[in-house]
């Protein structure tokens, strides 16, 4: 199955790994080009004992890539793993506009390790019927023509 893990820092570089580890196709994808440049060239973003082996040996069998291109990413893609480690202010609150922010993708399943995830799955799911009902109602005026 092809997983496409969505935030390639300490969260979303371990679970990518070790996805592709367990023998899933996997895509990271993040929006931060030096970032993805640097884990292709198996460079992670952080020390994580065993991490660099992991991802080249992901690069190495095929298994595991990374981009910054979500449609490429995605296409294909069973499940999209949402793994932003989620700001927080001085009072420990969540920015969750930065997860919902980041959040416009589509896939066939997600999977939230945001940390904050009834809430945000909540708003994610609000966000795609809007987008699939604004996608209808386009589709519907194009015939219409």
């Amino acid at each position: 199955m092809r997983v496409v893990v969505y935030g390639l820092w300490h969260l979303g570089c371990v679970t990518a790994a070790c996805l592709a580890d367990a023998g899933n196709e996997v895509v990271g994808l993040d929006l931060d080009g030096p970032l993805v440049d640097g884990l292709n060239a198996g460079k992670p973003p952080l020390d994580e004992p065993g991490l660099p082996e992991l991802i080249a040996t992901g690069r190495r069998t095929g298994r595991l890539s990374f981009s910054t291109d979500a449609a490429e990413a995605l296409h294909g893609a069973g499940v999209l793993w949402v793994t932003f480690d989620t700001p927080v202010d001085e009072n420990d609150v969540a920015d969750v506009a930065f997860v919902r922010n980041r959040g416009r993708v589509r896939a066939a399943f997600v999977v939230d390790a945001t940390g904050r995830g009834a809430a945000i799955a909540r708003r994610l799911g609000a966000r795609r019927r809007q987008v699939r009902r604004r996608s209808r109602a386009k589709a519907a005026m194009a015939r219409s023509r």
